[in-house]
């Protein structure tokens, strides 16, 4: 090994918004890899401030010199912050712990293409107070977002009822817009890593959620463990 040198599948992606020294350099470890339909990789990474608080979210997919810009936090300071990607066939979608406003935690962000171009954020304004973890789904049933409320959730997520673990937020319309906050007559206290999906074959259209209990287990008691969920 040189050192010095990458390999030549080694790419080096540069930044189409800031960066330092012109290179794409991901804040702590929020980055985010996932596959298209193409199977070509994409990535999406946070990107650390140069000064203030302006965290943005970058996007960069395999055959593309430099990454895009998605959106930014309006120099809103995020002290928590987190990162998913997940492709509709060739298009991405990101959701991510991610605010320009202190009203809501979680933003979602569409590419109507192939990520060359994004749509306007849409916020999650019963996400205020979620924070650490959360996870994207989507697939041909649309999008799902979990994630849970850590410290004191705002008073939109309160007057909407959305004060329980997980929170999980579904889009039938593309991303453009999000309903619900929970799962149907189900509370189980996710405050741990949680991962979800659309299932295929027999789960078809079915969300699928796992995540870490370290309070309440799903028959109720204490304890810590792994919760699998399934949608009915």
């Amino acid at each position: 090994m040189t050192v010095g040198r990458f390999p030549s599948n080694f790419t080096i992606v540069k930044p189409n918004s800031q960066g330092y020294m012109g290179f794409a350099i991901p804040r702590l470890l929020y980055i985010s890899l996932a596959i298209d339909a193409m199977g070509r990789p994409g990535v999406a990474y946070l990107e650390e401030p140069e000064v203030g608080y302006n965290t943005v979210l970058n996007y960069w997919r395999a055959g593309t010199a430099d990454s895009v810009k998605v959106t930014d936090t309006n120099n809103v300071q995020n002290d928590f912050a987190t990162v998913n990607l997940a492709f509709v066939g060739n298009k991405p979608r990101v959701a991510a712990i991610l605010s320009a406003a202190p009203s809501y935690a979680i933003t979602y962000v569409s590419s109507p293409d192939d990520g060359t171009t994004w749509n306007a954020p849409v916020p999650l304004l019963t996400s205020g107070g979620a924070s650490f973890y959360t996870s994207l789904a989507a697939g041909s049933a649309g999008e799902a977002i979990s994630s849970h409320h850590n410290g004191s959730p705002s008073d939109v997520s309160v007057d909407a009822g959305c004060v329980t673990d997980p929170i999980v937020a579904r889009s039938t319309n593309g991303g453009a817009s999000f309903s619900g906050c929970s799962l149907s007559n189900t509370e189980v206290d996710m405050n741990g890593a949680l991962s979800s999906a659309y299932g295929a074959s027999r789960l078809s259209g079915k969300l699928v959620l796992v995540g870490h209990s370290s309070n309440t287990l799903a028959d109720g008691g204490p304890g810590h463990g792994i919760v699998y969920y399934q949608d009915p």
